[in-house]
């Protein structure tokens, strides 16, 4: 699995150019028009056509005849009946299109947030370092290490019924190529995660994890900790990214998703797909 994630990676890192805002956006963009095309050729391929059209219809007829005979109580009846009983089929026909599509989605839209999804600290910003262990017995041994663009405003403050430490860092107004924070415990190093500040990075996320886990789907931007490490989880609090679409300022994965069935609705005419 470890692999397929880096397989993943490096095909969106060759096609994909995120540094910066604009490349971000447009990268957005990109993918929402790419999936969009994905989505509808999947949606054709695996879905009922016909089927759809004819509930669909049907479900229209129903409403109609709601509307021609409101003075017959039966009828309507019978047509809130049909609506429901249609309504059911036509779910039943959309659900396997949808089903094979969640896979391209889940997948696109990883590579978006950890592409688009955060900001890149910059000098004079302030963020938390925390620390998830296995065995909070460790607690005590724990010590946070930073590179010289990262210094340390507190000292640990450790959670032991979570299992969890804690300390305040700062970016120092001048960083250099490369920060890390690094973790230890008993002298030995248990893991270490890169600090984007100050400089563009094609891909990072607050989270650093065991490969193992069923969250490594979500959060594998910078590879992961070590399986036999203590430390289950590492994570930086980075700001979320915002972009302006329509004088609104947006999520990432919110306007990939917008974006997306822009696109869709736009290109359905060409596929000639019902949904």
């Amino acid at each position: 699995m470890t692999a397929f994630f880096h397989l993943m990676n490096t095909a969106f890192d060759f096609i994909l150019f995120t540094q910066g805002h604009t490349g971000r956006y447009a990268a957005i963009v990109l993918l929402s028009a790419v999936s969009a095309v994905i989505f509808m050729a999947l949606f054709k391929k695996v879905s009922n056509q016909a089927g759809i059209k004819r509930e669909k219809a049907k479900i229209v007829g129903n409403l109609f005849q709601m509307r021609l005979y409101k003075d017959r109580l039966s009828l309507i009846l019978s047509s809130i009946f049909n609506v429901f009983k249609h309504n059911l089929f036509y779910i039943r026909y959309m659900l396997v299109p949808l089903i094979v599509i969640i896979i391209p989605l889940m997948i696109i839209t990883v590579q978006v947030n950890q592409r688009c999804g955060y900001k890149p600290f910059i000098p004079g910003d302030e963020f938390i370092v925390t620390a998830d262990l296995n065995n909070s017995g460790l607690l005590d041994a724990i010590e946070c290490q930073t590179t010289n663009g990262i210094e340390l405003s507190t000292p640990v403050m450790r959670i032991y019924e979570q299992g969890r430490a804690y300390w305040r860092a700062k970016v120092r107004s001048r960083t250099e190529a490369s920060e890390t924070i690094s973790l230890y415990a008993d002298n030995q190093k248990i893991g270490s995660k890169t600090i984007v500040a100050g400089r563009p990075a094609e891909r990072f996320i607050p989270q650093k994890i065991k490969g193992g886990n069923f969250e490594a789907i979500f959060f594998n931007a910078e590879g992961f900790l070590p399986a036999a490490s203590p430390l289950e989880k590492l994570t930086i609090n980075y700001p979320r990214a915002t972009y302006g679409f329509l004088w609104v300022g947006m999520d990432a994965v919110v306007l990939y998703f917008l974006l997306t069935l822009i696109f869709a609705l736009i290109i359905k005419p060409f596929f000639k797909v019902s949904v």
